[in-house]
């Protein structure tokens, strides 16, 4: 009898050792889901922060732009606020320091931000020969759509068309299958150069906003003056160290187009 209840105990030890060998990888994948899941909450918390400041930087810029105060109320209207804090207009910010002290906020919360995105992408399991899972998928858009932000600024900036491809050209080594890499990489290659078409949108007495709206910003390497004739030149590459150039003089006290040549050859530059 005692040699039966033995071999009872045992495999009842057995079975429990077993068993919770059995659980044990189960319990750790929960545990990993579980905090993959609260990263990504993270990330995803801190990229709603950083958008929020961004179009608050939009809505600043808008609003110096347009020369007005936010909250203004020109008809001086009355009521508790106006009564108590007469001075509380004269000790506001002025817009442009908001919109520099904004503009570091935004940088630092740029880095940051990503910072915790690519870490989080590499804590992933992503194997060469399995598709992304959702959350893996949803990262690296998010990460592609900063990548197109930052390359954007070096187009809206600088005019640096070049940089912006080799930005893509790199996030592309990483996430090949990204359609918005993909479809922005085609955009800037397409803008790089000069076309008849669009340079034909530009007229006479256009103002330096005008022309960047619609022909972009120029690369500084592009800009020429030349102070003997009170003129300045826009050169915009078309290949080949061609270019187009618009021709800029002053008028009532602001630069305008006075005239244009789209076979302005060999004056510019080709780094476009």
């Amino acid at each position: 009898m005692r040699r039966v209840r033995n071999l009872f105990a045992l495999i009842t030890l057995l079975s429990l050792i077993f068993g919770l060998l059995a659980c044990a990888p189960a319990s750790e994948e929960e545990d990993t889901e579980a905090l993959n899941a609260e990263a990504w909450a993270l990330v995803q918390q801190a990229k709603e922060t950083l958008d929020g400041k961004r179009q608050e930087l939009r809505d600043l810029r808008d609003q110096i732009a347009g020369g007005g105060e936010e909250g203004s109320d020109e008809g001086g209207g009355e009521g508790e606020e106006g009564e108590e804090g007469e001075g509380d207009a004269g000790d506001a910010q002025p817009p442009e320091e908001r919109l520099a002290a904004l503009e570091q906020e935004i940088d630092k919360l740029t880095q940051s931000f990503g910072e915790q995105l690519t870490e989080f992408i590499n804590s992933q399991d992503i194997y060469e020969d399995q598709p992304f899972t959702e959350v893996q998928r949803a990262a690296f858009d998010m990460k592609a759509q900063e990548d197109i932000l930052v390359a954007q600024e070096y187009i809206d900036k600088a005019g640096n068309y070049q940089k912006a491809i080799d930005i893509y050209t790199f996030a592309l080594t990483y996430d090949p299958d990204s359609e918005l890499l993909k479809e922005a990489m085609a955009r800037a290659e397409e803008l790089r150069y000069m076309t008849e078409e669009r340079f034909a949108a530009v007229k006479k007495g256009m103002t330096e906003v005008e022309v960047r709206e619609n022909l972009g910003t120029p690369q500084p390497i592009n800009v020429r003056e030349y102070e003997e004739r009170g003129v300045t030149a826009w050169f915009y590459p078309k290949g080949q160290r061609k270019a187009a150039a618009v021709y800029f003089k002053e008028q009532g006290g602001a630069l305008k187009v006075y005239t244009v040549d789209f076979n302005a050859a060999d004056e510019g530059e080709e780094e476009g």
